[in-house]
């Protein structure tokens, strides 16, 4: 529900009425300001459990995980596939620990762990696994300093392969 959603109106203008304390032609202020609140919990809270709500912690790393995709599309334009692979690999990783929440599936401590139980529990395939797999060694390769691993190629396409992931599954 955001600031300018017509339940936020609804219970300014009951909050207003209640408060200046006038006198309605259909009821006591208080009865209707607390069946009004009430009525707004109840509908929001249906929303909520059905989905029509983002989680806002979920919201939060969307955004904190485009911002870092938006750095590596810089990177890349200058061409530094290393720091790149890096950032986008946390990002990866990141996204993985979040399916595990949502699925509740056991998070591990790096990709790979968390890779194959997503796969196994059916949020992905296995050739979505072995994709997930193949940005995994470029990571690795990238935090450990194997450079000639990987090229700037190989880097575009998985920062745009990580982007199409996030868009699917989470």
């Amino acid at each position: 529900m955001s600031f300018d959603s017509p339940q936020i109106k609804i219970l300014e203008d009951s909050l207003t009425t209640f408060l200046a304390g006038k006198n309605l032609l259909y009821g006591d202020p208080k009865i209707i300001f607390f069946k009004t609140v009430r009525g707004i919990l109840a509908a929001t809270q249906s929303d909520f459990q059905q989905g029509f709500i983002k989680n806002l912690r979920t919201e939060i790393r969307g955004e904190v995980d485009s911002d870092f995709l938006a750095q590596a599309t810089r990177l890349l334009d200058d061409g530094l596939k290393d720091s790149a692979a890096m950032l986008i690999g946390a990002v990866l990783e990141d996204t993985l620990r979040q399916l595990c929440l949502k699925h509740e599936v056991s998070e591990g401590s790096n990709i790979e762990s968390m890779n194959i139980p997503l796969r196994k529990e059916g949020i992905y395939n296995l050739l979505v696994q072995q994709q997930v797999t193949a940005w995994a060694a470029i990571r690795n390769n990238a935090d450990h300093g194997h450079f000639n691993e990987y090229d700037l190629l190989q880097v575009k396409n998985m920062h745009q392969g990580v982007l199409d992931f996030i868009v699917k599954f989470l």
